[in-house]
């Protein structure tokens, strides 16, 4: 798989795709698609711990340049690396079709 990652708008926002639910369990959030083509058990995603924050905020309000700088903020790390680790999650949430752009 390409390691390159689309660079993102930091104005973007992004909503979930309402046919994936989510559950915490232990200290993962697991994603499970529910209808249609992504309805598959093969499609069953595990969040970690910041996989897991992410996904909490792309709530269909708050901006990527929002949620980066929560990262930063909760997590204590670099501006580079919650940019880059920002981008590669969207990009790969966007991929299997987990969230899709806010059109509000």
């Amino acid at each position: 798989m390409d390691n390159v990652y689309a660079p993102i708008n930091r104005e973007s926002v992004y909503c979930k795709n309402p046919d994936v639910v989510s559950r915490g369990i232990l200290d993962e959030t697991i994603l499970v698609p529910i209808c249609g083509r992504l309805a598959d058990m093969q499609n069953i995603y595990a969040l970690e711990t910041v996989g897991a924050f992410i996904w909490n905020h792309l709530d269909g309000h708050s901006s990527l340049d929002t949620i980066h700088l929560r990262i930063q903020e909760e997590f204590s790390i670099d501006a580079d690396q919650a940019k880059t680790d920002l981008a590669k999650f969207v990009d790969e949430l966007v991929k299997a079709d987990l969230i899709t752009l806010s059109l509000d």
